[in-house]
């Protein structure tokens, strides 16, 4: 789906994923082209954050911000 078909509400997760971080934007609002449903995109963001949530400082290193952001203000964002 494209993120155009998102509801406002739905398009809310990838605004709010700016505010935390830029990559996780992208890798957000990229997420929705493989998902047929809203709902699909939602369960799918719901569980990558999770995941970032259970390795907060693998995330951030992957990206290389794990020294420029500080975990506990993402993990609170997430």
């Amino acid at each position: 789906m494209d993120t155009d078909d998102l509801t406002p509400m739905a398009y809310e997760t990838i605004i709010r994923a700016q505010e935390v971080l830029d990559v996780l934007r992208s890798e957000i609002g990229a997420s929705a082209s493989d998902k047929k449903s809203e709902d699909g995109f939602l369960r799918g963001v719901r569980a990558h954050l999770r995941g970032i949530l259970r390795s907060a400082r693998e995330y951030l290193d992957s990206w290389n911000y794990l020294e420029s952001v500080d975990i506990r203000s993402f993990r609170k964002g997430v």
